[in-house]
């Protein structure tokens, strides 16, 4: 960027995640974290200062690179979901399914920005409540799914870890899902994410624990999920199970989501939005 800068070409920074602030996540002691990882926080600050646009997946993150660049202009595009090759792959492919069971699905990474317990404990609290033939398809790999199976063993809720599954077989499973879950973590700077993408190009309505506002207004703006506070096990149940209970909602919520993919996740419609972006660059700059 600053030979860029130098020599008058264009500069586009595109920001898939933000970094030190995702690595300060992990570190629980603000005043070390601050002062191990204000370097890389100068050099951020100074990249996003030489942006002539900024680009990201999210308006939250287009929000932080004009922050240190006012004057910039900026354009948000969610990671998307190709409604084409959802088609192409999901061909052919079955699911069986107990038409008597209820799936809750997760697909993503199992590791610490997702509270996958929470969810594992809700499951045994409504099995308690007698809603007995809920099954919770965790769809994915990561350095805690032994420690994830080996809860939901004590518990004794009923989980079932498939592991990676080829994009495919994914998909098929999740529209098979009766609701997805986006349980992230409360310290997590996470905003839009791959996942909740497939979520509504699936057309299944989403239980959301992330604390990220943009992500959150957009499912009540569509009425697309249900959002619980970060950490509330008998709040989480609670939405589950008023989704369990009501068919009508749970379809009208369904239908919400489609529509959602529709005008803001697919790639097909979105994507291109980036060109003329980069052409007008070019003209200014010529």
């Amino acid at each position: 960027t600053r030979f860029a800068k130098k020599e008058g070409i264009p500069v586009i920074v595109d920001i898939q995640d933000l970094w030190p602030e995702a690595f300060q996540m992990a570190l629980p002691v603000p005043v070390v974290s601050d002062i191990l990882f204000s370097p890389m926080m100068r050099q951020a600050n100074r990249i996003y200062r030489r942006a002539d646009e900024i680009m990201a997946v999210s308006d939250t993150y287009v929000a932080r690179g004009k922050s240190q660049n006012p004057h910039c202009r900026g354009l948000s595009i969610y990671i998307g979901t190709d409604g084409d090759l959802v088609s192409a792959k999901t061909q052919g492919i079955s699911v069986e399914k107990d038409p008597n069971e209820f799936w809750i699905g997760y697909v993503g990474a199992l590791g610490h920005s997702y509270d996958i317990k929470l969810v594992i404990q809700a499951v045994k609290e409504l099995e308690q409540a007698g809603y007995t033939n809920i099954v919770f398809k965790v769809m994915g790999e990561g350095v805690l799914r032994r420690e994830f199976e080996e809860y939901a063993s004590q518990l004794g809720a009923r989980c079932d870890f498939t592991g990676l599954l080829e994009y495919g077989l994914m998909m098929k499973t999740l529209m098979q899902c009766d609701v997805a879950v986006n349980p992230i973590v409360g310290k997590s700077v996470a905003s839009i994410i791959n996942k909740v993408s497939d979520y509504a190009a699936a057309g299944v309505p989403v239980v959301n624990t992330q604390n990220c506002a943009e992500y959150r207004d957009l499912l009540e703006q569509y009425q697309a999920g249900i959002n619980v506070e970060n950490g509330d096990v008998k709040g989480f149940a609670a939405a589950i199970r008023r989704l369990y209970d009501d068919k009508s909602f749970r379809e009208s919520m369904s239908a919400h989501a489609k529509e959602m993919y529709q005008q803001k996740f697919d790639r097909r419609t979105s994507y291109p939005k980036l060109v003329p972006v980069i052409e007008r660059l070019l003209k200014e700059h010529e």
